[in-house]
This record gives structure tokens, sequence and C-alpha cells, in this order.
């Protein structure tokens, strides 16, 4: 291992998460029984018992290793240098040092400190309807229900939050001055309670940063002619995402999030946090406002509405672009890691070597990892280590072709050396396919990279924006395809657009002949797909018989899968289920010995395809067995009418 040794990285390896978060003057909170979070990111859960954490935020998790990575900007070797440290003997488990007492960390709240209310609540309704132009009937409404009141001492709006059982878990306090921002949550206020407007409809939930916004959206329902009581909407206070988890734990049938937050940069980076992090479980609409907020948007509407009546409020909000969203990763990653290493042909590559694609392949923009669904991805990050694309590959069934995700903007993949530096001689191979640079970046044997269009030269710009120290480029191109020819021909257009590169960055260029799918090379012999050969077709007639009088697939259906090649009888007498890609092409099966008295289905050689056509195909010959199995006597046999 380069810049540390291998007992270096076992003894980092040991390090206890939670001793070392506790010992470095992390804000720690217990969230569960065996979870805690940091204060300053309430999306971080550290589990003591897995000695793990998981950000979710950022979608990233792992070891201690993988904390200082991803939280503290450090390099492999940085990490494995500071946690081997004079001090690293304070954090390594043992059953035999003294451990510092985790209940410490249980922060007991005191009961919610609110603020005496006044008499009346006058000022508090003046600001919010003239200074903040909230509907009266929605302000009175909040009133008698509980959820805002007037201070005595200062006369701030108070704002509450409430648990199932009404009483006040959050309060936030708004001063009603209006040459005054003063704004405040009130001492122990829990955030996971936020102020709520529970609606009518139980399938979608309005989200807004602040409580006024919140009442501005109900206002301009009333004003649209809707009924402002219909929809849900929830305040985040100062956006946190407690309250939007402990929201949807309460309403388990919202399908559907629409986010309203502010027109600012951090709005804009909370509501692209909050759609990857409820993405994948919710449909979700962003909107963007015209103004700082929504309120603000409101109140220049009215004003603009009363020079022109005929302004429409639609024209002050507009829909905005989803980022790009992340898939799910499983937790543990130890299954692809070790699949990795067991397919490729070096023997020497080991688990750590492929641990540390896991976590940062070049100068934290890239991760592989594995999806919940057992495909395997490499995500891209921006330099703030947010995921902006990424692509996958469905490793399990030996498709080692990457398709790229949604919103991906399709660029070439670098692997490194294992700190981000370059090795041999300062060049890189750019290939067509994965499995090649994977290999080399396992065996870190020289800078590597992918591309899914090598005539591409944009991927040279690329590259020497990425890297540093870069001499020489050597493109890959697989097969017999024009590009090399033209690469080196003086008089064709690419021959010049490389000499040009070479003496803008000052390198040298190499256009290197690979043949065509010789990353199999580099792959185990039973890691290479081969093709999937059905076997012959026997005697149809006598499937089709059987089908139609003993189960209930109509007969149009029943010709339809045998004419479309769905089903058939091989020459063995067996049911023969086909599985087939988007062009239709044969892609694997599976055959039922469905004249036998206990009939088997088995999964036919050579058969890659996904789990869901897996399942699909499994439940519709589970289907036929059912119908057929209790009487398989054919009474007739038929001909088909093909």
């Amino acid at each position: 291992m380069a810049g540390f040794t291998q007992e270096e990285y076992e003894k980092a390896k040991e390090v206890d998460l939670l001793d070392y978060l506790m010992s470095n003057g992390y804000n720690l909170k217990k969230v569960g029984t065996n979870e805690y979070t940091l204060k300053e990111h309430d999306s971080m859960r550290i589990n003591p018992i897995k000695n793990t954490f998981f950000w979710n935020s950022r979608n990233v998790g792992g070891s201690t290793i993988q904390f200082l990575q991803h939280y503290e900007g450090k390099t492999l070797v940085e990490a494995i240098k500071t946690l081997n440290g004079e001090s690293i003997t304070n954090y390594i488990k043992s059953n035999d040092k003294p451990k510092i007492d985790k209940d410490v960390l249980e922060e007991e709240k005191g009961d919610l400190i609110l603020p005496e209310r006044n008499e009346n609540n006058k000022r508090a309704i003046a600001y919010l309807t003239q200074a903040r132009k909230i509907d009266h009937e929605i302000v009175n409404s909040l009133i008698k229900s509980g959820n805002i009141y007037e201070s005595k001492e200062k006369h701030n709006i108070v704002f509450l939050g409430m648990d199932k059982e009404n009483i006040p878990k959050y309060a936030m306090q708004r001063s009603t001055l209006t040459n005054s921002s003063y704004k405040g949550d009130c001492e122990n206020s829990d955030k996971n309670f936020g102020i709520r407007l529970k609606g009518k409809d139980d399938s979608k939930v309005y989200i807004f940063e602040s409580a006024i916004d919140m009442m501005t959206h109900a206002t301009i329902s009333k004003h649209l002619g809707k009924d402002w009581k219909f929809d849900n909407r929830v305040s985040l206070g100062c956006l946190s995402f407690k309250a939007m988890d402990s929201f949807l734990e309460d309403n388990r049938n919202i399908k559907e999030l629409v986010l309203f937050l502010d027109n600012d940069d951090a709005g804009e980076i909370n509501r692209n946090k909050l759609y990857r992090q409820y993405g994948n479980d919710y449909k979700i609409s962003i909107v963007n406002v015209k103004n700082k907020d929504l309120n603000q948007t409101w109140q220049d509407y009215l004003k603009d509405k009363d020079i022109d009546s005929n302004v429409k409020f639609n024209s002050y909000i507009s829909y905005v672009e989803k980022p790009f969203l992340p898939p799910k990763l499983k937790e543990n990653q130890d299954q692809l890691v070790e699949y990795i290493c067991k397919m490729l042909i070096d023997e020497n590559i080991k688990t750590s070597k492929i641990r540390y694609l896991f976590n940062s392949v070049v100068k934290n923009s890239c991760t592989l990892a594995e999806t919940q669904d057992d495909k395997a991805i490499i995500l891209i990050k921006d330099e703030e280590g947010v995921e902006i694309g990424g692509y996958e590959f469905d490793i399990y069934n030996k498709d080692y072709e990457l398709k790229p995700l949604p919103k991906t903007k399709e660029e070439p993949i670098l692997f490194l050396g294992r700190e981000g530096k370059e090795v041999k001689e300062n060049g890189i191979f750019l290939h067509t396919n994965i499995i090649t640079p994977l290999y080399w970046a396992s065996t870190n044997t020289c800078n590597t990279g992918y591309t899914n269009n090598i005539e591409d030269l944009s991927n040279i710009d690329f590259i020497m924006n990425k890297t540093e120290n870069i001499k020489t480029i050597v493109l890959c191109p697989e097969g017999d395809i024009d590009f090399k020819k033209q690469a080196k021909d003086e008089n064709s257009q690419v021959f010049k657009a490389l000499r040009e590169k070479e003496e803008k960055y000052g390198i040298k260029i190499v256009v290197e002949e690979w043949e065509k799918d010789l990353y199999k090379s580099f792959l185990k012999e039973d890691y290479i797909k081969k093709p999937f050969i059905p076997k012959e077709v026997g005697n149809n007639e006598e499937l089709y018989s059987l089908l139609l009088q003993k189960s209930n697939i109509p007969k149009n259906r029943l010709i339809e899968m045998f004419k479309e090649n769905h089903i058939y009888q091989d020459v063995d007498r067996n049911m023969v289920f086909l599985a087939k890609d988007e062009n239709g092409q044969n892609i694997g099966g599976y055959s039922l010995d469905i004249y036998n008295k206990a009939p088997q289905l088995k999964k036919l050689e050579n058969t890659y395809i996904s789990k869901d056509k897996e399942i699909e195909t499994i439940n519709f010959a589970t289907y036929i067995l059912k119908n057929t199995s209790n009487s398989l006597e054919i009474e007739q046999v038929e001909e088909m009418e093909i």
C-alpha cells in the first residue's frame, strides 16, 4: 500500500468511531437506542454497535476511515496516518480499556419554555394580516387552534409545533416590529415537531422553510378559489429535516411532496438535499418563487395586481428541473467488494484495494458502490462531494456495459493512483469498457479511465482539467473503428485535432489499438458472459393442448405467447419460459418439467436476466403450475391456430 503499511491500515480499521468523535470535540447527540447524530449535521447517523456512520444528505457512509475521508476531507493516507497517531490506543476497541460512558450523550430536554401569553393577539394579527398580507380567516383559525399566539413581554408572534396529543413541543418566536428581523426557537424546542397545517388530503404535503410562508400558501389557495383547508402543509423550522421525517412517519399515506423553499443559495442547496433524501420514496415537485421567499413573492403580486388586474399569480412561480437523484445504496458493500475480487484474474488483488474504489476514485469525485437492487454503480461527485451523475452496470448478470443514469452528463470516469496522484510515468489510459480500468485501478498499476465515446476529443480537456502532471494520454479504442485509421492519417481532421490538443497542453496523445472484447482477458472464465442458446423446439401442439384445456389462459392470449416465442415445449417435453431484452432477443429462461407428477422449475444455462424479469417469469411459471398440476392428462391434442 502506497503511503502506509498493512499494519497501519489494519489498526486504523479497528478505531472506534464514537470514541474518536467524542475525544476530538464533536457535538454528539443520542437519537435512538444505538444511534447518535452530530448536532451540526442532523442527517448524520452513527451506529456504535456496527462502528459505522451514514450521512443521509450526502448518501455516503462507512467506517471511521471513511468518516475522516468524507466528513473531514482527508485522503486515504491522511486518514490512516491520523488514526495511527500517538493516541490511537484511546480509540481502538478493547474489552480491557475503560470506555467513555456514552450515556452522557443522552440529552435530557426539559419542558418546553414558552413566553407568557398576552391578553390579546392584536399586534400579532396586525403584523400577519397587514405587514405580511395573510388572510384574516387563516390567522384567526391558527389562533383558535392554538398554533400561534402573541407573547406578553415583547409582543412577538409565537408559532407552536404540537405532538399527537396537541401538546406544544416546538416553539419559534418572530418579532412583530417592522424594523426588526428577530426570530428564534424557544428553549428546549424539539425540532421533530414542526409547525403544521393538517389538511383533508392524505396523499400530498407542501413543505416550507418558515411558518409565514406556510400561512401564505394557504392564503394564496383561498385567493385562487380553492379550499385552503384541503392541503397538508409543514414548516421545517429553519430547515430541520426532523420535522419532515416526523410528519411522514405520522402520515404514512403521503405519496407526493411539493417543495416551496426560499429562492437563495441556501434554499437551492436544501431543496436538492431534500430531493436526494426523499426522492426515491416519494414523487417530488420543486417550486421556485420570483422573490426571496413565497411571502415576498405574494406581496409583489398584490402590488402588481393593483396596477394590472389581469396579472396571474402562476406567473410568479415556476417548477424547477430536478437534480440528479442517486439510487438507494446498500449499507453493507462487502458483497460487491468480494465479487469484484473473485472476478478479476489477478489472485493478488485484496479486498482492501477494492474498498479504496468504494471510498474515492479520483479526488473525491467518484464512488463505486452497490445499489439496493443489486446493480454496481459509479457515482460522479462535484467539488463539494455531492452526487451529480452516475453509471450503473448489471455486474451479477455479467453485463459490464455502463448505462448512464438519468440527468448524468456523460464525461470520462478516471481512476488515478491510490491518493489521487498519477502513477506510471504520468500517463493515463482511456478505455471504452469498465473492466479494463477497474482491473488497472484495483492493481494500482497505472492511471486509467472509461469513456463511452472514445472519439470525443473533449475527453482530453476533461482529463487535463481533472489531473495534474499528466504528460501522456493513451486512447484505447476497441475493434475495427474508423477513428483509429483517421488518428494515423496526417490529412484527416482527427489527426490535426489531436496535434492541436498536444500543442495546447504540452502533452503526447497516442491512439493504441485494442482488440474487441479484450477486457475478457482480465476476467476469470466463470465471470465471462456466454451466449444464451435455448433448447430445440419439440411438440408444441401437446403443450398447447394441455394449457388450453387445463389453464385459465384465454385462447387468443395463449396463441400469442406461442407465436411470440415466450413459451414453447422443448425436445425433452419441458415447458420453457423465455425472457427477452428490449429488442426482443432471448436472454435467458426457465424450464418446467410440467408432465412430471412433482414438476420442478430450473434456470436455463447462461441465463442473465434482471431481478424484475426473474420474478415475472417465476410468477408466471407458478401460475401455470397451480392450474395444471392436478390433472395432467390431455383429453385431445389440438393443432395450434398459428
